[in-house]
């Protein structure tokens, strides 16, 4: 099916993402994308308080995760390394084993700032260049965590399998018989370190996931990495990298949907409390952004030998003064899109342009790890982790972190119906004819209407940590029509339901006119508002006030109009009494006539 299919190839007008002239030539694309900005295009969204205060926030961030790796757990891997190495090696696991001797010291200052760039419905940080985000390729080198294997839902294979994970629970619940009521790690670590029971190094792994890799419940020994443990024991390959990432994306929403909700809170004052969230520890994004941000990091360590992924990290501080250089909009062009492959390349003296491969899929390598290793990386899926965790996965978002192609991205639909549909996605076959590997030295480009689309929206975002939730500006699209996209986020449904919102709004009643004799500067202002002030993208922070102003001015003059009324019903009091008056004088003075006519008639005397 052609919505299955991971990329395609076709020859188009490219661009540099940092601008330039752009050329035509044969691209790579990862799918699903759009090739007209008029259609379904699913552009990120921004919206997070800023960093700069998230000090002053009634917030309580607790890290799950060893910060520090406890006393004896070096001299522990060490021993088990020496009986294990080739087990490891077989899962897929030593370097991820292996990363757990290090220590990376956290910057709660560096992961804010970059958490008001982090978008949760596309899970990809948003910067002003375009996006980037934390994909499986970078959980795999630097952490060492496997993408193929089976899922860590997995059950038993088989009785021998069961009988040692029904050793190991049973180990488990007699430690929770203490009096801490639970199976505490340090009292794991005391039963089986150096015991050289046969259990010895299945005890060991439940340690390592529950400690380092899913530190879900604090200082205990989680229930469900027993069986996971098992697996690995026996070189069996589990697919860890995809629920470790899971969990980081799920960290990440939960600790920026705090941080906005603490900011509510303190904006009202009604509650004092703190806002609590529980996160895994962010130690593989933070080693992400220095990775990526070179002018935003230590020197890092030289590297010797095989080591892995976070060693050249390893107990590495920043300078005092780095808080001044956390501009991350600024330092786009030091922007590093491929660390590592342009790391091994120097390392192996691969030239530009070498290495790119096509494989088709009758060719011998088509189902190599390699390749099902690189695919899993570039092929949007579902990401299954314990505590039923389901997050979505989006490279063909951020494509040129893989070497590849950007184009506009298009909407991939949810699969996350239950765990078992979602690993079915995440774990479904290749049905492309032929994948192509970029080469590790290459120059990924944007075609010129991603560009163009890319550029609208950076233009509607307003850059600011005070506010980070902007619309576009209209104004800067007066062909109008398709050619203004719906603000970053909004669906074209949301932007009908916005705008049947503004047509709801009643406008204001003209007032009555002035009465005679009212100032004309004051008629003026009431003439002003016989119409009502124009809709516009600001009415709904100035359109409640001027309302209010309008409501009043109109008070005042019914109040001169009723007073003028009061006035003129006296004055036509006074006007009807003087007419009576005048009305019984005349008629006393036509009486009068009369009489002296009738007696000039009659020879009368007066």
């Amino acid at each position: 099916m052609e919505a299955d299919l991971v990329m395609e190839e076709r020859v188009e007008l490219m661009v540099s993402p940092t601008g330039g002239q752009g050329s035509v030539r044969r691209a790579h694309f990862l799918k699903p994308i759009v090739t007209s900005a008029a259609g379904p295009v699913a552009g990120p969204s921004l919206s997070c308080p800023a960093a700069a205060e998230y000090k002053d926030l009634p917030l309580n961030v607790c890290y799950q995760g060893c910060k520090t790796p406890p006393k004896d757990w070096e001299n522990w891997v060490d021993r088990m390394h020496s009986l294990h190495h080739s087990t490891w090696k077989n899962a897929g696991i030593v370097d991820a084993i292996m990363n757990s001797k290090c220590i990376i010291h956290r910057y709660d200052d560096l992961i804010f700032r970059f958490l008001e760039k982090w978008c949760v419905t596309t899970n990809s940080f948003v910067f002003p260049w375009g996006e980037a985000s934390v994909t499986l390729e970078d959980i795999m080198v630097l952490g060492g965590y496997p993408v193929l294997g089976e899922g860590v839902l997995v059950s038993a294979a088989d009785e021998e399998m069961e009988q040692v994970v029904k050793k190991l629970q049973k180990s488990r619940s007699n430690i929770t018989k203490s009096c801490s009521r639970k199976a505490t790690q340090g009292k794991w670590m005391a039963q089986f370190r150096g015991s050289g029971r046969e259990i010895e190094h299945e005890a060991f792994l439940a340690y390592w996931l529950s400690k380092f890799v899913f530190p879900f419940a604090r200082d205990t020994i989680s229930r469900d990495v027993v069986t996971i443990a098992a697996h690995l024991a026996r070189g069996s390959k589990i697919a860890l990298a995809p629920a470790v990432l899971s969990a980081i994306y799920k960290g990440l929403g939960l600790l920026k949907a705090a941080i906005a909700a603490a900011a509510r809170k303190s904006g009202t004052g009604e509650d004092s409390s703190a806002v609590q969230v529980t996160v895994p520890a962010l130690a593989l994004v933070q080693v992400w952004i220095w990775e990526r941000f070179p002018s935003l990091r230590p020197k890092p360590s030289v590297v010797v030998g095989s080591k892995p992924g976070l060693a050249r990290w390893h107990n590495l501080k920043m300078e005092p003064g780095y808080r001044s250089l956390l501009t991350i909009d600024s330092v786009g062009k030091d922007f590093q899109w491929r660390p590592y492959a342009a790391a091994a390349a120097e390392g192996e003296g691969e030239g530009e342009g070498e290495g790119g491969m096509i494989y088709m899929r009758d060719d011998e390598h088509w189902g190599s790890e390699d390749l099902m290793g690189f695919v899993r990386c570039v092929r949007t899926s579902e990401l299954v982790s314990l505590q039923h965790c389901i997050e979505q996965y989006l490279p063909h978002r951020v494509a040129m972190q893989f070497g590849m192609d950007q184009d506009l991205p298009g909407y991939v639909a949810r699969v996350n119906v239950n765990l078992e549909i979602a690993w079915s996605d995440y774990s479904r076959p290749i049905r492309d004819a032929k994948i192509y590997v970029p080469p590790r030295v290459s120059q990924p480009c944007v075609t010129a209407r991603y560009a163009k689309w890319w550029k609208k929206l950076s233009l509607g975002w307003s850059w600011k940590t005070t506010d980070t939730k902007v619309g576009v500006k209209k104004e800067l699209f007066p062909g109008g029509g398709d050619d203004v996209p719906p603000p970053p986020g909004f669906s074209p449904k949301m932007k009908k339901k916005e705008k049947r919102a503004e047509d709801d709004i009643i406008p204001l009643p003209p007032p009555p006119p002035p009465p005679h004799g009212f100032s004309p500067e004051r008629k003026k202002k009431v003439e002003d508002w016989e119409t009502p002030p124009p809709k516009h993208k600001h009415k709904h922070k100035h359109y409640g006030v001027r309302l209010k102003e309008a409501e009043a001015e109109a008070a005042q003059v019914s109040s001169k109009q009723e007073e003028s009324k009061v006035k003129c019903e006296e004055e036509s009091g006074k006007s009807r009494a003087l007419g009576k008056q005048l009305e019984e004088k005349i008629r006393h003075i036509e009486k009068l006539v009369r009489v002296l006519k009738g007696g000039g008639g009659g020879g009368g005397v007066l």
